[in-house]
C-alpha cells in the first residue's frame, strides 16, 4: 500500500501577524516620541528656533541700547533707556512682527490732538490724528512660533524671560496703546484705526458735532469732532452765506457768546458775523452760531507805514488791505489794479483813479453841446469849473451813451434838462416822476424816504420840497466832482449794497438789498440808504452817479469784458449773495455782471432813473443801461454806494 505525503502550507500564523503588528506599533510610538515628544527631534528643532529668535531679538535690543548710550556720551546726555531701544527696534521691518507691546492696566492714551475740524465733502473732509506714546506702564514681549516672551526692562542688564506667557492679540499694540475707536454719532463723522494702530483717520459726513472714544486696555481718550466745516476763502471780509443773511428777509441776530475767535492775526469775526482779514495771511478756524468756518485768508491789513508811494488817501475809519489782485504794500502802490479799503465792520471799497488829465473825460458843463464850445474842466482850489469860452457855471456828468441799451461808448455831449440821459437832474413828471402826488409816487416817496424832507407836508410845502430836492441833487453832484478832482479819484463799493439788521453794508456773502424786499423800498429808499451809509466828518457816501459808473467802465477798458453779454461770468446765485462768484470781478469790483440791476442817480427823460450792469437771471453786460420809474419797488433793482470827501 502506497503512502501519500502530506503538503505543508507556507506563510505566517495569526499569532505571528499579531506579534508583528505589535512590534511595528511599538516602533512607531518610539519614532513619534523621538520626533515630537517633549524631547523629540521636532520639538527640539522648534525650541532651537525660538531660542535663536529670542537671542537675536535680545542681541538687537542690546546693540541699540549701547548705541543710545554712545550717543548720550558724545552729547553729554542722559536719555538712553532700554524701553527707548525696544521702541527703536520695533520700527525696523525685520522686527516689527517679532516684538509687541502689551497695554498696561492704567495710564492714558496720548494723541497728537484732542479736537479736529473736518468738512462734509471731499477733499476737505479728511483729518488724521496720530496716536503717540503715552504712559510708561506697557510691557514688551518677544514673539517666536506664536509664543510671547517677556522682555525684562527693569534694569540695564537687559534679558528676555525664556518662559512663554499667554495673552490675547487684542492686548497688544505696536504703539500708543489703542485697540479701537468708537464714534458717538456716525451720521456726523466716521473714523478708522490704521493696521499699525498709530493713526486715526476721521471722515466728515454731515453738519454737526460729535466725538470719538479711543480705547485701549483699561485706557480711553476722547476726540472732539466738529464736522461739516465751511471753507471760506477770505479776500478781505465776508458773511458766510450758510447763515442765510437776507435770504427770505432773514437777518443775523445773535450775540457775541455765539462767536468763537480763532487766530485773530489772520481773521476776526465782528458782532454781526462778518469775518474779516487780519494783519497776516494764512488759515484759521472760527465758529459762528454753532457753525465752524475754516478761513483761508489771502488778504491782509496794511499799516499806514507800509503803504507804497503813489497811493490814494485812506479815509478815516478805514484800513488799507492787500489782496491777490492789488497791493498797497509794494514800493509803488498798485493803483491800476483796484486797491481795497475796509472799515471795522468789514465794509469794502475799491479805489478808482481819475488823474487831473482825465477830468474832462468824466465831467463837462451844461453848455457842452453849444456850437464851437469845447469844455475845459479844471480844479482851482476848492472849485471845479469849466474855463472855456461860452461855458456854463453848472457842471454835469459826461455820459457814454445817448440812450439806454447795450451801446456804451458814444459820448453824450448834450445836457438837456428834463430830457434824455443826464445828471444831475430831477424827474419833472407829475405822473411817475418826482412831482407826482399820487399815493406811493414822487413827492409822497420823497417825504417818506429822503431824510431832509421826512415830515414835510406836500400840500402846503410843495414848493419848498421841489426847490430843495433840485438843489440837493446839484449840490451832491458838485461835492462829488470836486472830491474826485482833489483826491485824484473816488472809492466805489466793492459789492452791491446789502442790509444787515436794517443797516447798509458793503460786504461779501450778504444778500443785496432790493427795492422790493428790503426796508429801503423804491429808488428813493435805495438812495437814502446809500446816503446814510457813512456821514463821518468830511467823509460822505452816496448812491453811485452815472458818470462814476462810466468812469469805472472806461478804467477797466476792455470791451471784451465790459460789453460781454454771454452771462458766463455773472453772479447767478439765486439767493443774490454778494461777491460769491469769483468770475464776476473786474478790477477787484464784484457783481457787475450779475446779481441785481444797479440803480444810479442818472436821470432819463422825466420819468426814469437809470440802472446799470447785469442781473443774475439775464444776460446783460456790465456797461449796459436800462431805466425804470423810481416809484417801482422791484426785486430786480439794487444799488451800490460810492464815497466822497467834502
Amino acid at each position: 500500500m502506497k503512502k501519500h505525503k502530506k503538503n505543508k502550507a507556507s506563510g505566517i500564523t495569526l499569532i505571528a501577524l499579531v506579534v508583528t503588528i505589535i512590534v511595528l506599533l511599538i516602533l512607531a510610538g518610539i519614532s513619534t516620541q523621538m520626533l515630537s515628544g517633549d524631547n523629540g527631534i521636532l520639538t527640539r528643532a522648534g525650541q532651537a528656533k525660538e531660542v535663536t529668535d529670542i537671542a537675536q531679538i535680545e542681541e538687537a535690543i542690546k546693540l541699540e541700547y549701547f548705541s543710545l548710550l554712545g550717543t548720550d556720551i558724545l552729547n553729554y546726555g542722559n536719555s538712553a533707556t532700554v524701553k527707548q531701544a525696544i521702541e527703536n527696534i520695533m520700527t525696523k521691518d525685520e522686527y516689527k512682527d517679532k516684538i509687541v507691546k502689551k497695554n498696561g492696566g492704567s495710564g492714558s492714551i496720548t494723541l497728537s490732538a484732542n479736537s479736529v475740524i473736518v468738512g462734509a465733502t471731499s477733499p476737505n473732509n479728511i483729518a488724521t490724528i496720530t496716536i503717540e506714546e503715552g504712559s510708561s506702564d506697557g510691557e514688551y514681549y518677544a514673539v517666536s512660533s506664536g509664543k510671547y516672551y517677556k522682555i525684562l526692562t527693569d534694569s540695564d542688564d537687559l534679558k528676555i524671560d525664556r518662559t512663554p506667557t499667554e495673552f490675547s492679540e487684542d492686548d497688544t499694540s505696536s504703539g500708543g496703546g489703542a485697540t479701537k475707536v468708537i464714534v458717538a454719532d456716525t451720521t456726523k463723522a466716521t473714523a478708522s484705526l490704521s493696521d499699525d494702530k498709530k493713526t486715526i483717520t476721521i471722515t466728515g459726513v454731515a453738519a454737526g458735532n460729535t466725538s470719538i472714544t479711543v480705547e485701549g486696555i483699561n485706557k480711553t481718550a476722547s476726540i472732539e469732532i466738529v464736522s461739516s466745516i465751511v471753507d471760506v476763502n477770505l479776500d478781505g471780509a465776508i458773511i458766510p452765506g450758510e447763515l442765510g443773511v437776507g435770504v427770505g428777509n432773514t437777518i443775523l441776530n445773535f450775540n457775541n457768546e455765539q462767536i468763537t475767535q480763532g487766530d485773530t492775526s489772520i481773521a476776526t469775526v465782528t458782532s454781526e458775523g462778518v469775518i474779516k482779514c487780519g494783519s497776516k495771511t494764512g488759515t484759521t478756524t472760527v465758529k459762528i452760531d454753532g457753525t465752524a468756518y475754516r478761513v483761508k485768508s489771502t488778504a491782509k491789513t496794511v499799516p499806514s507805514t507800509s503803504i507804497g508811494s503813489g497811493a490814494p488817501a485812506v479815509p478815516t475809519g478805514f484800513t488799507a488791505i492787500d489782496t491777490d489782485d492789488a497791493k498797497w504794500s509794494t514800493s509803488t502802490a498798485e493803483t491800476s489794479n483796484g486797491l481795497v479799503i475796509m472799515d471795522s465792520k468789514g465794509n469794502q471799497f475799491v479805489w478808482v483813479p481819475v488823474p487831473l488829465s482825465d477830468l474832462n473825460s468824466m465831467f463837462m458843463c451844461t453848455n457842452s453841446n453849444k456850437s464851437g464850445h469845447t469844455c475845459n474842466v479844471v480844479l482851482n482850489g476848492n472849485t471845479l469849473s469849466c474855463t472855456a469860452d461860452g461855458h456854463s457855471d453848472e457842471l454835469c456828468g459826461k455820459l457814454y451813451a445817448t440812450s439806454t441799451g447795450e451801446i456804451f461808448g458814444t459820448v453824450n455831449q448834450t445836457y438837456t434838462q428834463n430830457s434824455g440821459l443826464r445828471e444831475p437832474d430831477i424827474l419833472n413828471s407829475t405822473s411817475y416822476g418826482d412831482w407826482s402826488t399820487t399815493a406811493d409816487r414822487g413827492l409822497k416817496l420823497i417825504t417818506r424816504y429822503v431824510t431832509e424832507y421826512i415830515g414835510k407836508n406836500i400840500t402846503t410845502e410843495v414848493d419848498t420840497i421841489k426847490s430843495g430836492w433840485t438843489n440837493q441833487l446839484k449840490t451832491e453832484f458838485n461835492k462829488m466832482a470836486v472830491s474826485v478832482a482833489k483826491n485824484g479819484g473816488f472809492y466805489i463799493g466793492r459789492y452791491e449794497a446789502s442790509l444787515i439788521n436794517g443797516t447798509t453794508r458793503v460786504v461779501a456773502g450778504a444778500t443785496s438789498m432790493s427795492a422790493e424786499t428790503s426796508s429801503a423800498g423804491t429808488w428813493y429808499g435805495l438812495y437814502q440808504k446809500q446816503k446814510d451809509f457813512i456821514s463821518a466828518g468830511s467823509l460822505k457816501s452816496t448812491m453811485i452817479w452815472g458818470s462814476q459808473y462810466d468812469r469805472v467802465m472806461n478804467w477797466i477798458g476792455d470791451d471784451t469784458k465790459i460789453k460781454d453779454t454771454s452771462g458766463t461770468n455773472g453772479n447767478q446765485d439765486t439767493n443774490r449773495r454778494t461777491g460769491v462768484v469769483p468770475a464776476d470781478k473786474l478790477k477787484n469790483i464784484f457783481d457787475l455782471y450779475g446779481l441785481r440791476y444797479e440803480w444810479t442817480l442818472e436821470a432819463d427823460s422825466e420819468n426814469y432813473r437809470v440802472n446799470r450792469g447785469g442781473y443774475c437771471n439775464l444776460n446783460y453786460s456790465p456797461s449796459s443801461r436800462g431805466s425804470l420809474n423810481p416809484t417801482n419797488a422791484y426785486v430786480y433793482y439794487g444799488s451800490r454806494p460810492s464815497l466822497y470827501i467834502e
